[in-house]
């Protein structure tokens, strides 16, 4: 009864907002989607909209929840396990933030080519760096620990897929207007990368485990507390002068 409550009051006011949903005729060139016919949100909402809009059926909520839901899991076990080294984390802080000014900034540039650079780069660079220390340990030492390299293989799988469906936006490509909602290839980028971001989470465990004697920490839980608390901040205000800086109207409809 008393989480029922609270819940009865949300849906309520989740009733009361006006979220507009367009056809793909009716919004400008720089937020169409190959093969995405319906579904698209106003191009300048309210702060308001846009949480009403995570709860409606718009092409981007099943985007949102696939990135919203694994970044609380693995953020979690990030917070569980402080093991960071001292160069590691602070090019990762800057890449972070680079990739978060990419992302934002692709909505500004009017060529669809550029804009889907700008947002592949932005997944490619962190995780090139991400996959740095595999590379340099299965290229020196190979893959000793059985359980670890299927993980491995299995993560640069499900790699290869997710840039596969979101490079040829297939299936939407193929069936357009079937897909605007759930099962488009921007869904499978977020699931397969979620799928590759826990197999290499769990292969990195299975080897700390296999190889505990080895590794000496450098930073402390306090210091890599801080230094996340610092980057997400960072990004949050990164993210928040964009926001600031959006057009007031774009969206033009068809009459």
């Amino acid at each position: 009864m008393l989480v029922r409550a609270p819940l009865d009051l949300f849906r309520m006011v989740l009733k009361k907002i006006t979220v507009p949903l367009y056809r793909d005729y009716e919004v400008t060139t720089a937020v169409r989607e190959v093969g995405i016919r319906s579904g698209y949100r106003p191009e300048c909402s309210s702060a308001l909209q846009c949480v009403a809009s995570l709860f409606r059926n718009t092409n981007e909520t099943a985007n949102f929840w696939t990135h919203f839901l694994p970044s609380v899991y693995f953020t979690f076990h990030l917070l569980s396990s402080f093991r960071y080294e001292a160069v590691y984390l602070p090019v990762a802080a800057v890449l972070s933030m680079a990739c978060i000014v990419m992302a934002c900034s692709s909505r500004s540039f009017a060529g669809l080519w550029s804009q889907k650079c700008l947002r592949i780069l932005s997944f490619v660079l962190p995780y090139m760096w991400d996959n740095l220390p595999l590379v340099y340990r299965v290229s020196s030492e190979g893959l000793r620990n059985s359980t670890a390299g299927s993980l491995y293989l299995g993560q640069f799988l499900a790699m290869m897929l997710a840039t596969f469906f979101y490079g040829t936006h297939i299936p939407e490509r193929l069936a357009p207007g079937k897909f605007d909602c759930l099962g488009n290839s921007h869904n499978l980028l977020h699931l397969l990368g979620t799928l590759a971001t826990e197999l290499q989470r769990r292969a990195g465990f299975a080897d700390m485990t296999a190889r505990q004697g080895m590794y000496v920490p450098r930073l402390s839980g306090v210091t890599s507390l801080a230094a996340i608390i610092c980057i997400a901040l960072t990004n949050t205000a990164i993210m928040a002068a964009f926001i600031v800086h959006l057009p007031q109207d774009k969206t033009t409809r068809s009459h």
